[in-house]
């Protein structure tokens, strides 16, 4: 119960409308960062985390600024600290 509540509070969901938009499944994409199906999702869904250089290959394949992909990610970690010291 606990990791769903982590795994839907952590989607990118901004990355995951830009790739939609666009017509691309995460198979694409994940041959595009040379990875497999399975671990692309796993990032694109917030329990893996893209390493620095795959962030970088995002944001000039989609052509938007870090915030605007991976803003979720930080608003998510933001609102379980708030959470946390409640």
């Amino acid at each position: 119960m606990i990791m769903y509540y982590y795994y839907q509070k952590n989607r990118l969901d901004n990355l995951i409308k830009h790739r939609v938009e666009r017509g691309l499944t995460q198979q694409d994409m994940a041959d595009y960062l040379g990875m497999g199906r399975s671990t692309y999702q796993r990032k694109e869904y917030g329990e893996n985390q893209f390493l620095l250089n795959e962030s970088i290959i995002l944001m000039l394949f989609f052509g938007e600024p870090f915030m605007d992909l991976f803003g979720d990610l930080f608003e998510s970690f933001a609102r379980m600290e708030v959470d946390k010291n409640s």
